[in-house]
């Protein structure tokens, strides 16, 4: 528990799950409409992308708190990779020297980054397809009547068992 890492991910996380927390309490409301929805996970899409690049920031505010001592990977052995070039012949490869810093960061912090943007882009596809079918509903007295037909008969060649011209 005195390792960087866990100091390290509990300030990573507890700014993620509280910008997670403020947009699920936005997407909760129950008179939102699709249109501040879609801006609510592009917001936490943005926060989320510029976490990428603040592991240094992060581990100066675990540095602050002066509770953890080292990385996991400064007590564990270096192993060896064998690569086979061909049956007969075999070739010992050295691990990339990389400080622990930097072997955690590119290891283990972008790959969560990486599939929390990833689901996020997810879930943000499905809120913006409701939006470009629907969303002009709620934008009915900025629109002008030319863009609202066009809107509504691809709405209606979407759903053209339900809906009618």
């Amino acid at each position: 528990m005195s390792k960087i890492q866990t100091g390290l991910y509990a300030v990573f996380w507890n700014d993620i799950l509280g910008q997670v927390n403020k947009i699920s309490e936005i997407l909760q409301n129950p008179r939102l409409d699709v249109n501040t929805a879609v801006l609510a996970l592009k917001s936490l899409r943005s926060f989320i992308g510029t976490t990428r690049d603040s592991f240094e920031e992060y581990f100066v505010k675990v540095a602050e708190l002066d509770d953890f001592v080292e990385y996991d990977s400064e007590t564990q052995r270096k192993r060896k990779i064998n690569v086979r070039l061909s049956p007969l012949d075999s070739v010992q490869i050295p691990e990339i020297e990389m400080s622990s810093s930097n072997k955690f960061r590119i290891q283990s912090f972008l790959p969560v980054i990486d599939q929390l943007e990833s689901s996020l882009q997810q879930r943000l596809e499905a809120y913006e397809l409701v939006d470009n079918r629907f969303g002009f509903i709620y934008k009915l007295d900025i629109l002008d009547d030319k863009k609202i037909i066009i809107t509504a008969q691809n709405l209606v060649k979407l759903y053209d068992n339900d809906l009618d011209d």
